[in-house]
């Protein structure tokens, strides 16, 4: 188990205690998609081809914050497209706040950025596919891995303690994981998130590709590498991709079954995007598909569960508007729902030790 997920079974446990016990107020995190706005032509997503393209709503942002303060909400996550787009970008960073604050960006800060605004910040992320430029280019679709994108992350080293790197892989970038963490280690690089594509069967990585993947990482525990990176998901990875090779439908072992129980990350976290719609998770929320006009049918299994049932959609994945209700009341109304579909059953997020929470430290069921 890596330091990643070990954190976050220690942390959850309480919560779920709590939302059982009714003394939690709201969901202790957010995902906020700030923008459909992306500067960037990824071969992974349809962001930059989405059409009516909008902005999350300064009104908006400011009363999540409010509501989040109020609650004792502990973190928001902003995101997109590209966050540092958001026309109110900077003044959002400028927001009084009692939580922690993080962002997932590109890194295409604008020239005349002032670094200094990220120093209030938790943590940040840049996303960053590979560290060859050709390939970077085709991947991201933009031709400024080494002039812009590297630049920024040593920069920001200089103002925020835990600067991390997202890298997706996929056909393009398999042969990348020694160079990536060997890149995170030599410039000191808080936390490395390493996550296999799903969703577009042309750039997913096959068998052979995870075998390539169990030799890099093996190597790269030999050197220690991930000792050496405070935060990391590597271990994990292995256990997922040795999981795969062995043809196990990627689930990681467990003392139980898990196909048996709903993801139960709504119970404590939500997801909105630009358009202040709310989701369970953002894994649905950044689903371009499904919000670009595929539908979802729904089948209630009974009062308390609802699976969705893949290929056919209609847009029941969508749990409230902020245009319409307060951040609060769409937790209330819908944190006892549990939800299951064909896609979370392959989430990768799904199965990390996180679902450990329904049994606890002594295998007791908690909460379902």
């Amino acid at each position: 188990m890596d330091v990643v997920n070990e954190k976050t079974v220690k942390k959850i446990l309480p919560y779920v205690k709590s939302i059982e016990n009714g003394t939690i107020r709201g969901p202790i995190s957010l995902h906020i998609l700030l923008t459909d706005y992306c500067v960037n032509k990824c071969n992974m997503c349809d962001h930059w081809k989405t059409e009516n393209r909008k902005h999350l709503s300064f009104s908006i942002i400011k009363r999540i914050w409010n509501e989040m303060n109020n609650c004792d909400g502990e973190s928001i996550c902003l995101t997109g497209g590209d966050p540092i787009l958001h026309p109110d970008f900077k003044e959002i960073l400028k927001l009084s706040r009692n939580f922690d604050l993080g962002v997932i960006c590109t890194g295409n800060f604008k020239k005349n950025f002032d670094m200094k605004l990220l120093n209030g910040l938790k943590w940040l992320r840049f996303s960053i596919d590979s560290l060859y430029p050709d390939r970077y280019a085709s991947i991201r679709g933009l031709d400024n891995l080494y002039t812009k994108i590297i630049p920024t992350v040593i920069e920001a080293k200089n103002h925020v303690k835990e600067v991390g790197i997202n890298f997706t892989i996929q056909k393009l970038n398999v042969d990348e994981i020694i160079n990536i963490t060997k890149f995170a280690v030599e410039n000191r690089i808080y936390r490395l998130m390493i996550y296999p594509m799903h969703g577009n069967d042309n750039l997913c990585i096959d068998r052979s590709d995870a075998i390539n993947i169990i030799y890099q990482l093996r190597d790269v525990f030999f050197l220690n590498y991930h000792k050496l990176i405070p935060e990391n998901n590597l271990e994990f990875l292995l256990e997922s991709m040795e999981s795969f090779v062995k043809n196990e439908d990627n689930i990681r072992k467990s003392t139980f079954d898990i196909n048996k129980y709903p993801c139960m990350i709504n119970k404590i976290h939500l997801s909105i995007n630009a358009n202040g719609e709310v989701y369970p998770c953002e894994t649905i929320a950044d689903d371009t598909d499904a919000n670009n006009g595929r539908n979802m049918k729904v089948k209630y299994v009974d009062s308390k569960f609802i699976e969705f049932i893949e290929p056919e959609y209609i847009n029941l994945y969508n749990i409230g508007n902020l245009n319409e209700e307060s951040l609060i009341d769409i937790w209330k109304n819908n944190y006892k729902l549990s939800f299951e579909s064909d896609k979370c059953k392959n989430c990768y997020s799904r199965y990390q030790p996180i679902i450990e929470a329904y049994y606890g430290n002594c295998g007791k069921k908690i909460f379902i």
